[in-house]
Formats: C-alpha cells, sequence, structure tokens
C-alpha cells in the first residue's frame, strides 16, 4: 500500500525523497514538539536495504534528534525514535 502511495512499485527502490516522504509523518506522529525543530531531515541507504532518515539537531544544543528506518523496496517504517547525545544532561 505504501508503494501505490509513493508511486513506486515493490519491486522497485525508493529514492531519498520518497523514504522522506514516507518516514517524516510517523516520525511528527511519534515526536511532535520536537518534529519542526529537527528540520532539514536527510536519508541515507544502509546495508540491509533500509534508509536511515535523521534530523538536523538544533543549533546550541547538546545533540539529539528524531530518526527513522525504512524498508528500501517495500516502504514499510521499520522504526522510528530520538537519539540524544550521552553528554546532554539527565
Amino acid at each position: 500500500m505504501v508503494a501505490a502511495i509513493t508511486g513506486c512499485s515493490p519491486s522497485s527502490r525508493l529514492t531519498e525523497k520518497q523514504a522522506l516522504a514516507i518516514a517524516e509523518p510517523a516520525m511528527k506522529a511519534k515526536f511532535p514538539a520536537d518534529f519542526d525543530a529537527n528540520r532539514p531531515y536527510h536519508a541515507e541507504v544502509i546495508g540491509g536495504g533500509a534508509w536511515w532518515v535523521q534530523g538536523t539537531p538544533p543549533t546550541n544544543t547538546m545533540g539529539g534528534t528524531a530518526e527513522a528506518l525504512v524498508h528500501e523496496r517495500s516502504g514499510k517504517v521499520l522504526g522510528v525514535w530520538y537519539t540524544q547525545s550521552p553528554l546532554a544532561p539527565k
């Protein structure tokens, strides 16, 4: 179903633009308060046939951003999480 929405057949591979279009709504739904502060988002293909989507940490912070994995062929969101710098205060 995701492949039909993105205009990509299940046997083809997603583009970065398509991976972002799939991941961003899932990330915004899970982290609505932080989503816009992490723009722009970027994606790169990693091993195992997935796109790793990550935001840009806000300036003047210790880091941390929303991230997601998107299956390269099916377009399924495999996971969404938020990273934080190990140096950030707890």
